[in-house]
């Protein structure tokens, strides 16, 4: 056996990494449904304005940021894993 050859464990923790990883990227969407449903939107429909904007509008686009850079952060993580 090579010296160079990962052992049992290390390609065990590689593949609990890749799961982990696919795992998080198939719930970023619906985590995104869940953020952007109405009832939560409401909260944020109050006649309060920051600048002129309301607040919804902060929430919403907020919220697209923050699954844009979610999705950033994982997106070179599932191209290694799907490389041989």
């Amino acid at each position: 056996m090579s010296d160079n050859a990962p052992s049992f464990m290390e390609r065990d923790q590689q593949a609990q990494r890749r799961r982990k990883t696919r795992e998080a990227a198939a719930f970023l969407p619906i985590l995104g449904v869940i953020l952007l449903l109405t009832p939560l939107i409401s909260v944020f429909t109050q006649n309060t304005r920051i600048g002129g904007i309301p607040n919804a509008v902060y929430y919403v686009f907020g919220i697209w940021l923050l699954l844009i850079g979610l999705t950033r952060l994982l997106a070179p993580r599932l191209q290694q894993d799907s490389t041989p």
